[in-house]
């Protein structure tokens, strides 16, 4: 009788046409920077390649005495991308005050979030499309990962983030802290000038 029973409740699983109509889950396109959209940003001077659409929000703020407009740009995904584009009416480089902004940047923005102890684990200058730029990735107490690439051009100051958590073990793309996702965004920014 149980044997029937199990036999029966197979057949009625197996056969039950809900259960064929039923697709598997779609992958989501964070995971496939290969698959994602470029974002031409005029007035911001720059193209980013996201999974999906961000959400922007333009601003003005002060400082010293001086407005900043400033444009903020976010995706929030597998991992958050966040864009910061401030246009200043100083030259940095013309002024030879390039590094000085970038480094004001990076210490500006630890400060932001020094209730969660950052440590810096990798800081690098380099240059984009000639102009100067840094790399950071830093790690915070809470298990955060931010990848941030901050770029000077001109009057224009650029603070590009990849923000993840740690790997997770066997959840999809978490390798490396969700490098490859991560880098794919930052290595994606490019100057429109």
């Amino acid at each position: 009788m149980k044997k029937t029973l199990l036999v029966l409740a197979c057949a009625l699983v197996f056969s039950s046409p809900v259960l064929a109509q039923i697709d598997p889950p779609k992958a989501v396109d964070d995971y496939f920077p290969d698959k994602w959209q470029t974002y031409e940003f005029k007035d911001d001077k720059f193209t980013i390649r996201l999974p999906g659409k961000p959400k922007e929000t333009p601003g003005t703020r002060a400082n010293g005495g001086v407005t900043i407009k400033e444009n903020s740009i976010e995706y929030r995904g597998v991992v958050r991308f966040f864009i910061i584009s401030a246009e200043y009416s100083f030259d940095f480089e013309k002024q030879g005050k390039a590094q000085d902004a970038l480094e004001g940047a990076k210490q500006n923005g630890l400060l932001q979030i020094k209730d969660l102890e950052p440590r810096i684990i990798k800081e690098e200058n380099f240059t984009l499309e000639g102009h100067p730029a840094k790399f950071l990735h830093v790690e915070t107490n809470t298990g955060e990962v931010l990848r941030t690439k901050i770029i000077i051009v001109n009057t224009h100051a650029y603070i590009v983030i990849a923000e993840s958590g740690k790997t997770a073990k066997g959840v999809m793309g978490s390798e490396n802290d969700y490098e490859k996702i991560a880098v794919a965004f930052l290595d994606s920014f490019h100057l429109i000038l």
